[in-house]
């Protein structure tokens, strides 16, 4: 169990409809984790609680992994049930996409990957592994939270960006009302989907997997229907999610010894959009393609103490395209692409100061350049271990953009959240 306190200070907080909200975000967090093993079975428990201090209703539960199964006894088929982490696409885990495994976007910094929900099946034979996963449920990514109070959006997440508040019609400013129609629960969740993966590890350090999923897209798609109400001049604006289904597939190989790694990985997602009303306006999505190479190094063969550098790229092709229906118009995606990235390249390093048996104080930090945008983001940090018990961390994340989005759609990540330059610090002690 680790409590951590987290004080983020940002430079400047959008929060629509909530005047005077503050940027400044002292919060509390509790992490639960925990792994048992009973040889014939096994528990896994990652989970984490959060509250803002001076912001109650700014709070989540996630449980990033939760299942229950078959423990270390050898096995020739492994079982496992509930939501569990899996190394479906290394494309995806490296950049945080969630194209394959859904994201915990509390943080749209550096968001948290979390497990699918079902039965997982997994077996190895020799060299080869072989994996599956199946469930008559989905559970969509979450991001921050927001209200509709009298027809205007409102949250006081951070990282909230509300749709406009005004358009052009007729040639006058008209202002917008909306209402969110959410489909009855069991329409969103009771979604099966499946995926299977194989890997084989050859003797010399390579491997090569494959993977292929068709499960629901763990983004929820938004359509929206919209009309002038004469009698208060205002547009009247409906907003309705809906669940998408899609093939998925993954390609990784690289090769790896004591501290050198290479890898090329590429992945590939085809949406199926059909049963759209026509007289709803909706997101659009296109077949999309990404190739990521990385190579990474470790400067000394102490794992604790290590000077470790990774670089990848990233080009990705497709996906986009502009909204379609009856109120869409050229070039218009009102809402942000699930491509947060185009053509990119990203660097990690982490860099020890001071290295002992029970105390470790080092600097870490990332960097993304995405060419398309001309965006970055710059996220250095210093963390302080004692005794694998008490931690502390100050940091801070810089964003800037050039562009609003990309020639061909997508990356509008970077101009949507440039604004949420911040500090931060946190100290955390594991019982």
């Amino acid at each position: 169990i680790t409590p951590k306190f987290l004080a983020e200070q940002y430079r400047r907080v959008v929060a629509r409809n909530k005047p005077g909200t503050s940027s400044f975000y002292p919060s509390l967090t509790l992490r639960l984790t925990t792994a048992k093993d009973w040889k014939a079975l096994g528990l896994v428990v990652d989970a984490e609680a959060f509250v803002t201090v001076n912001q109650i209703k700014n709070r989540y539960f996630n449980p990033m992994e939760a299942y229950m199964g078959s423990g270390s006894r050898p096995q020739l088929l492994k079982v496992h049930v509930g939501r569990k982490k899996e190394e479906w696409s290394e494309l995806d885990d490296r950049w945080k996409l969630g194209m394959w495994q859904p994201r915990f976007r509390w943080d749209y910094f550096e968001p948290e990957l979390v497990g699918l929900t079902g039965v997982f099946l997994a077996s190895r034979i020799g060299n080869l592994k072989l994996a599956g996963y199946a469930s008559p449920l989905f559970l969509p990514e979450q991001g921050a939270p927001f209200e509709v109070d009298n027809g205007k959006f409102s949250s006081i997440h951070p990282f909230f960006t509300p749709p406009p508040d005004t358009m052009k019609v007729f040639g006058e400013t008209t202002s917008l009302r909306y209402d969110v129609v959410i489909p009855p629960l069991s329409k969103i969740i009771f979604n099966p989907g499946g995926a299977f993966l194989a890997r084989y590890d050859f003797s010399n350090g390579f491997h090569v997997k494959g993977s292929y999923a068709y499960t629901p897209m763990n983004q929820l798609a938004i359509g929206y229907q919209a009309y002038l109400y004469l009698p208060t001049n205002q547009v009247q604006v409906t907003l309705h999610p809906r669940v998408i289904y899609r093939h998925v597939a993954a390609l990784d190989t690289g090769w790896r010894n004591d501290r050198f790694a290479a890898a090329l990985s590429f992945l590939t997602d085809h949406p199926l959009q059909s049963g759209v009303p026509t007289d709803m306006t909706t997101q659009n999505f296109s077949s999309g393609y990404m190739l990521s190479p990385a190579v990474s190094a470790r400067i000394n063969n102490d794992a604790q103490n290590a000077h470790t550098v990774e670089f990848s790229t990233l080009q990705s092709w497709g996906g986009v395209k502009d909204d379609t229906g009856p109120l869409a118009a050229s070039g218009q995606q009102i809402l942000e692409s699930r491509y947060q990235y185009r053509n990119a390249v990203q660097l990690r390093w982490r860099l020890p100061l001071i290295s002992g048996e029970t105390r470790r104080f080092y600097g870490m930090s990332r960097f993304v350049y995405d060419f398309s945008v001309q965006g970055a983001i710059l996220s250095p940090e210093v963390r302080f271990d004692a005794g694998n018990r008490l931690f502390l961390t100050l940091g801070a994340d810089v964003m800037g953009a050039g562009k609003r989005r990309a020639t061909d759609g997508g990356a509008d990540f970077f101009s949507l959240y440039r604004t949420n330059d911040r500090l931060r610090g946190s100290i955390a002690y594991a019982f």
